[in-house]
């Protein structure tokens, strides 16, 4: 018999997806068509992330500029608000700095 396995946008935090919808002007994120429809609290999960981070506002809007600059570091939203907060992202050495979470990231996750 083959397991069953949930697809991964069931099974992943969903904040780093909702933040590019938004910022790619798809506002209401929990009507959106996804392939596989993720259940609704990890919607709200993430919703409550990027509230909590100010990445979005209390009406669920995208913020300007913190919540557009989280949405183009291609990192999950903590780790691109805690780039953008430190003030390395404006800094000479963002790249190095890029590449050194992008490795303790992939450390993470294996």
């Amino acid at each position: 018999m083959f397991e069953v396995i949930p697809p991964e946008m069931q099974r992943s935090d969903l904040a780093p997806a909702i933040l590019q919808l938004k910022a790619l002007g798809i506002d209401n994120v929990l009507r959106f068509n996804f392939p596989s429809a993720p259940p609704s609290k990890n919607l709200v999960a993430g919703l409550e992330l990027l509230y909590t981070l100010d990445a979005i506002d209390s009406n669920g809007d995208l913020t300007m500029p913190l919540g557009l600059t989280m949405a183009e570091i291609p990192l999950e939203p903590v780790l691109a608000k805690s780039l953008i907060t430190s003030g390395i992202y404006k800094n000479k050495y963002a790249n190095k700095f890029y590449i050194y979470i992008y490795i303790e990231k992939c450390k993470i996750s294996s």
